[in-house]
């Protein structure tokens, strides 16, 4: 264990956190893991799959499949059910991975919600909701929106989302297992769900500290990464002021990149401690 996660691990004791895991990453290496308590060896990232999402659009922007300024209707057209809102003629990738496609609320966010109010077609439920929001102009965050770039991923890539990431990043980054939650017919949610070592949660972070590549291996463009850090696509500024930045997931869940320390930490837990935790990893550094 090194000295950071000493300093980490005893800030998480000394406040009491309900932390299962951490797990650091230095450079270029492996991954360093510190079990806190006893708990499953995966655990749900919560919203930290989104920032999965926006990679497995990345590699097939980087392969010119896929790009935000892509229409939804273009992407789903042999698929568009009867009773869209017109407004989504406009509404594009972009928008989708900004939070800006018009949906209100926590629309599929089966983590709160009973998944069966959106019956078995999930892609029909979400081209039907109605639109709280003109699509570019405004919205709320909301799972909805990363189900349908998973949608989006799997149409461009052949195969669903956690198929093509298993042979493009969980493979050959070694993950040890991975799960993603999925719809009635076996589409992954995207928004959610998806269930990680958090060594391997890390590894994430280490891919987008490192310009696009982890232990000799490239897996995204530094434009993709220029891209993604620009545009906010997930992965954001953890605190105003800092050059730390990440994602987060529901109770805690916690991936955060120290670029100036050239490290990555990954948390899993589960209790109101995010914001905390966040504020100490952005202000301590090094």
């Amino acid at each position: 264990m090194n000295s950071y996660m000493e300093k980490l691990a005893a800030f998480i004791l000394n406040k009491n956190f309900n932390v299962y895991n951490i797990a650091v990453i230095e450079g270029d290496g492996e991954p360093q893991v510190l079990r806190m308590q006893p708990c499953n060896k995966l655990n749900d990232t919560y919203s930290s799959a989104k920032a999965f999402c926006v990679t497995a659009v990345g590699m097939l922007y980087d392969r010119g499949l896929l790009k935000p300024e892509d229409r939804i209707v273009d992407i789903f057209r042999e698929e568009l059910p009867e009773g869209m809102d017109p407004r989504w003629e406009k509404t594009t990738l972009h928008m989708l991975m900004k939070h800006q496609a018009g949906f209100g609320g926590r629309y599929m966010d089966i983590d709160r919600a009973d998944s069966h109010q959106y019956g078995e077609d999930w892609l029909k439920s979400c081209l039907t909701a109605p639109l709280d929001y003109t699509p570019g102009e405004g919205g709320r965050y909301s799972d909805a929106s990363y189900y349908l770039v998973a949608r989006a991923v799997e149409k461009a890539a052949g195969e669903d989302i956690n198929l093509f990431l298993s042979h493009e990043l969980f493979v050959p980054a070694k993950f040890e297992q991975w799960a993603w939650s999925t719809d009635p017919q076996g589409h992954p949610h995207g928004g959610s769900c998806i269930y990680l070592t958090t060594g391997d949660y890390a590894k994430l972070g280490a891919i987008y500290m490192n310009g696009g590549t982890y232990r000799g291996h490239r897996y995204l463009s530094e434009e993709w990464v220029r891209i993604v850090l620009e545009r906010g696509y997930e992965m954001k500024p953890l605190m105003e002021g800092t050059d730390v930045y990440g994602k987060g997931g529901m109770h805690g869940q916690k991936l955060a990149v120290q670029p100036g320390a050239r490290r990555v930490v990954a948390v899993h837990g589960h209790g109101p401690y995010g914001d905390a935790l966040e504020e100490w990893l952005c202000k301590n550094p090094e």
